[in-house]
């Protein structure tokens, strides 16, 4: 939230589906653009066609919405483990899809 942000706000990832009917993607944006101003990590994704809660888990009932979900749950797990590395915070980047086959 907004009103947590300071210089010592932590490294941020934020996920973000562009068809959130809950919280508008301009918070998101905003919230980026206020820590960077303090000089605070925080990347950004923005998945287009997602909606809000969009990479809750993976059902196992194969369907093409499912199949959608997949790869949002899969693309954010993927993306949090760059992040990490990227911070030095993990030593090697994985493949995050070789954890579930």
């Amino acid at each position: 939230p907004f009103h947590n942000i300071s210089d010592q706000t932590p490294p941020s990832l934020v996920m973000f589906g562009n068809q959130d009917h809950l919280v508008p993607e301009a918070t998101a944006e905003s919230f980026q653009e206020q820590m960077k101003q303090l000089n605070n990590v925080c990347q950004l994704i923005i998945y287009k066609g997602a909606k809000h809660g969009f990479f809750n888990g993976v059902n196992t009932k194969v369907n093409e919405d499912n199949l959608v979900q997949a790869e949002y749950f899969y693309g954010t797990l993927q993306a949090s483990d760059d992040f990490l590395v990227g911070l030095d915070l993990l030593k090697e980047k994985a493949n995050v899809r070789d954890y579930f086959y």
